[in-house]
């Protein structure tokens, strides 16, 4: 039912599976969600959604306690995002980041992530 429901433009219909997701607190299913979601966003040559799914995996990783993993999913997120001028979900990555950082106990690079998304925050208007 799921992929009849999936068409082009419903990028949104990812967001909602995963709020489902998150409720039921089914992260593998997730990870599978994603990766085909992903696939129909790059079929599809939607790179925004590419990153919002990317980040999205970085987080499930996380709560899977896969911290290396969550970081190898973010930076992809943040890459993928500078190469489009996305500000917000760089500043997005730059914030996980920090956070997984921190979880690393790795606080130089924790420390350089969130002084980044801090700045290009308030660059962009995010944060006063």
């Amino acid at each position: 039912m799921l992929q009849k429901l999936m068409t082009v433009r419903d990028g949104r219909l990812f967001w909602k599976y995963r709020s489902r997701i998150y409720v039921d607190e089914k992260y593998k299913p997730a990870l599978k969600m994603f990766a085909w979601a992903f696939a129909i966003a790059k079929k599809i040559g939607n790179r925004n959604i590419q990153c919002n799914i990317l980040n999205n995996s970085a987080i499930i990783y996380d709560e899977l306690g896969k911290i290396d993993s969550a970081i190898i999913y973010i930076k992809k997120s943040r890459k993928s995002a500078i190469g489009l001028n996305a500000y917000e979900v760089i500043c997005k990555a730059d914030h996980n980041l920090a956070s997984y950082y921190m979880k690393c106990k790795e606080y130089d690079s924790a420390f350089f992530y969130a002084t980044n998304s801090l700045n290009l925050a308030k660059k962009i208007g995010l944060r006063n």
